[in-house]
């Protein structure tokens, strides 16, 4: 059994205060719980509001499939407006 982390920083383009990063947050927390086997979670920088660390874990006996489904978070967080993915890090356990 693999055990897969990844964690998201981004940078958000379009907030102008905690109300709108948390609304911004909320909706694609929501749009990758929906489309991915994955446990998700906001990690870190709550009260920072151009900035977000967004956490992804799942499980799996394939490492090709974890790595899977972080791609499609991946382009998942790409496709979301006014978000831009500032680093990613990875691991298996």
């Amino acid at each position: 059994m693999i055990i897969g982390v990844c964690q998201f920083t981004l940078r958000l383009h379009t907030t102008q205060s905690l109300k709108d990063k948390r609304s911004i947050v909320k909706g694609l927390l929501s749009r990758l719980r929906n489309q991915l086997n994955a446990g998700v979670a906001e990690l870190d920088a709550h009260d920072i509001w151009g900035k977000a660390v967004i956490g992804l874990s799942t499980v799996s006996n394939s490492e090709a499939v974890i790595r899977g489904i972080f791609r499609d978070a991946e382009y998942l967080v790409n496709q979301f407006p006014g978000i831009e993915i500032v680093d990613i890090s990875i691991s298996l356990l």
